[in-house]
């Protein structure tokens, strides 16, 4: 009686876990939601970034499988390129990057910066500095 009780128990269990799994796998989530809580929070972006955002991820889901595919491979370029940085810059370098990473991937307008007298050269679009960090090793 006990051992048909515990089978009972356990195939509950697993038919339980089964549905939590096919619930949880829904399509796989936009690559830009999965941070984005993350920095508004810390800062890193405004309201109003964090709403453009959302809407953008909300696009996401619209966009066919070669280019789900190309967004997916640059975001996980960029993430690959902050993980290195991020073992060798301070707190403030870390954040300075982290929002460069969110105004690179379309998340956040690019904040206007004052002119510098140090540096006279404007940096192009096609080298931002996320991934001169890269390159300087």
């Amino acid at each position: 009686m006990d051992n048909l009780h515990e089978e009972d128990a356990n195939a509950a269990a697993a038919t339980n876990n089964n549905n939590n799994m096919k619930t949880t796998r829904s399509p796989s989530p936009s690559p830009y939601a999965l941070d984005l809580r993350e920095a508004l929070e810390s800062g890193l972006m405004t309201e109003e970034e964090y709403a453009e955002a959302v809407q953008e991820a909300q696009r996401y889901d619209s966009k066919s499988p070669e280019k789900k595919r190309e967004i997916a491979d640059y975001n996980e370029a960029l993430r690959l390129i902050f993980a290195d940085a991020s073992l060798k810059l301070s707190d403030k370098e870390l954040c300075i990057v982290k929002r460069e990473y969110l105004e690179e991937v379309g998340l956040c307008k690019a904040a206007p910066r004052p002119p510098s007298s140090k540096r006279t050269r404007t940096r192009s679009k096609t080298a931002p500095s996320i991934v001169k960090v890269k390159q300087e090793e």
